[in-house]
């Protein structure tokens, strides 16, 4: 998924998104039982959308990709006090937080 590591944005996303689909080695493996179809990442995102759209801002504590991050309209941070204070400041001390200690995982293939 590294089409996001380029921080172009939703255009980018999209564009992505169609060469996923079309991608011939990708269509192989998935034939083939080796791999995920490549457009499955975009309809798993797709379909977290509408949750998304009735948040505020997300931050992600203890990000490892921030430009993925940022792609996704996410706003990383180092840690769990950073992504808490930037919680606070956002709010100005009201902040109303929800927190996903693990993000559902990519499906696997295991054998």
């Amino acid at each position: 998924f590294n089409a996001l590591r380029a921080e172009r944005g939703h255009e980018g996303l999209a564009e992505a998104e169609r060469a996923a689909a079309i991608d011939e080695r990708a269509l192989v493996a998935y034939r083939a039982g080796t791999a995920c179809h490549p457009v499955l990442p975009y309809a798993d995102w797709a379909g977290c959308v509408p949750a998304l759209s009735r948040l505020g801002r997300v931050i992600v504590a203890g990000c490892r990709d921030a430009s993925a991050a940022r792609t996704l309209g996410f706003v990383p941070s180092h840690g769990m006090s950073s992504a808490l204070e930037m919680a606070h400041g956002v709010a100005g001390g009201r902040a109303r937080l929800g927190v996903l200690l693990a993000p559902p995982y990519a499906p696997l293939l295991v054998g």
